[in-house]
């Protein structure tokens, strides 16, 4: 992956390795740190869905590990401005799902991490994955509603508000009111999906109100939705 040269088939070869060492149970962050920086480059100069998306996945991996200072090796390799334009502009859900994921993670972690991912545009690129097609298992949606409800427990509700994430939240809770929606919760497997993802959506409205000034308060009940 550092090797510019190094041939495509050998370069996706290597994206693939690092994606399945990374996913094992025993993995830990810190004998990987070294590899973010050759992640950051593969991810910003390639165009090749293979090596993206494994290269992404990796980095999920290793997120979902990451403690909150081990969070911060990921802002000081640059990564949250490409992976913000990943999530923006990607129409793949090979890249999109992971890249989302990491972001979540980074806002959870707190701190520099967090801040670091909200100033690169993190807010803003979410009501357009609340309100676009979700993949099939709902993730998106899911690490979306998540990364709100962390930005407000980190006392970010103005900047939430600020980026129009507030409205399509309560579009996902208020949907499963509507009648139209009886028959297709019908099945099984979409009703899951959709369970989770409204869940998620109302922690994050919860943690929203939890944080939220009392004229926050009142700009969330004057929206659509918002009463009920």
């Amino acid at each position: 992956l550092e090797d510019e040269g190094v041939s495509p088939n050998v370069a996706r070869t290597a994206a693939w390795t690092l994606r399945m060492f990374t996913s094992g149970k025993s993995v830990t962050f810190e004998p990987f740190r070294r590899i973010l920086q050759p992640i950051q480059r593969v991810i910003s100069s390639s165009d090749d869905l293979f090596m993206l998306s494994h290269a992404v996945y990796a980095l999920r991996h290793l997120s979902d590990r990451a403690e909150k200072t081990e969070a911060l090796a990921f802002v000081e390799c640059g990564l949250c401005p490409r992976l913000v334009e990943l999530i923006e502009t990607h129409q793949n859900s090979h890249v999109t799902r992971p890249a989302v994921r990491v972001l979540r993670n980074l806002v959870k972690r707190g701190g520099g991490a967090a801040a670091a991912a909200i100033d690169a545009g993190l807010l803003e690129a979410l009501p357009r994955l609340l309100a676009g097609p979700d993949d099939s298992s709902g993730s998106v949606s899911r690490n979306a509603c998540s990364i709100i409800g962390f930005a407000c427990k980190a006392g970010k509700f103005q900047a939430v508000i600020d980026a129009g994430c507030v409205r399509p939240l309560l579009v996902i809770v208020v949907s499963l009111l509507r009648p139209e929606m009886r028959g297709i919760m019908a099945d099984r497997g979409v009703a899951q999906k959709a369970a989770r993802v409204v869940r998620t959506a109302a922690w994050a409205l919860h943690c929203a109100v939890r944080t939220a000034t009392p004229v926050q308060l009142q700009l969330l009940a004057m929206l659509p939705g918002g009463i009920q």
